[in-house]
């Protein structure tokens, strides 16, 4: 009879800058690392109660490891409250230890089918898993955040079964949709940064659309700046400027069609998403009988 695979959630976890680091400290960053996952899965209740044991499968990757977990554990669990847990028990091993051996992660996780072999596991969906992890997007998020002890990439069918529809406490907004290359690997993902971003999306590495006078979408020069003073008439280029801020709908007068802005007037000042900014408008004393902030 032919092997069959076996249904498994899959995580891989990776060590930032493991190259760069002397012997010593590579040997002391792996014993820490199976520390600090192990007391994360025992502080959300998951079954994780020794390493040996049959029900999880753990396979050493030198600067990491990957981690292959029955079905019957929810994936919500795994990213609420397992990534959290995650995130603080890295803070905390951050304390106790010196910036040159602070310990950063990179996290994957899937949910696949996988063959089991006598050295460990195989199939598409561990290579897939793999690659998510060494994704550069990924790598950025980390870069970009120096304060970040874990960034964490989920695949599109972990995004679909657990996070889309935002479980528990799961915030789909926090979760940044990325495009992933890896060598002939090609795939959507999404990146969250846990104990960083809990109002704002990560960020992710996006190539900015030129305009036809060659300035960026995003950048400043392309449109002309606008003051309190401005009319509302310039109500589609200011729908542009504010697309990319966190939020529900737009209410100034008038709905700002489908833009995902939750902007409200509040005497003579202009509250998005509970953050109070300048009006962006006519000038609120004719509109709202106050000095524009």
């Amino acid at each position: 009879m032919p092997d069959e695979p076996v249904s498994r959630r899959i995580m891989v976890a990776d060590i930032e800058s493991w190259s760069s680091r002397d012997s010593h400290t590579q040997k002391n960053l792996r014993q820490r690392l199976r520390e600090v996952l192990n007391l994360a899965f025992v502080e959300s209740g998951l079954p994780w109660r020794e390493w040996a044991d049959v029900a999880v499968s753990v396979a050493d990757r030198g600067d990491g490891l990957l981690i292959v977990i029955p079905p019957n554990v929810s994936l919500v669990r795994l990213l609420d409250p397992f990534v959290d847990r995650l995130e603080v028990a890295l803070r905390h091993d951050r304390m106790l230890h010196s910036e040159p051996a602070r310990m950063r992660l990179r996290l994957a996780i899937h949910d696949g089918e996988v063959l089991a072999e006598s050295s460990g596991w195989a199939g598409h969906d561990v290579i897939e898993a793999c690659r998510l992890v060494d994704a550069e997007p990924l790598r950025q998020a980390l870069r970009d955040e120096p304060e970040a002890n874990v960034a964490v990439i989920v695949s599109e069918r972990v995004h679909r079964g657990a996070v889309r529809d935002g479980y528990g406490s799961i915030r789909p907004e926090t979760f940044t949709e990325v495009d992933v290359v890896v060598k002939t690997f090609r795939s959507r993902a999404w990146i969250h940064l846990p104990g960083i971003t809990a109002s704002r999306p990560a960020t992710a590495a996006r190539e900015e659309e030129p305009l036809t006078n060659g300035t960026s979408a995003k950048s400043p020069a392309a449109r002309p700046p606008r003051g309190p003073g401005a009319h509302p008439q310039d109500v589609g280029d200011m729908e542009s400027d504010l697309q990319d801020m966190p939020g529900s709908v737009v209410n100034y007068g008038a709905r700002f069609n489908a833009s995902p802005i939750q902007m409200t007037v509040n005497g003579g000042n202009v509250i998005w998403g509970g953050k109070q900014d300048r009006v962006a408008g006519r000038d609120s004393r004719e509109q709202h009988g106050g000095a524009a902030g």
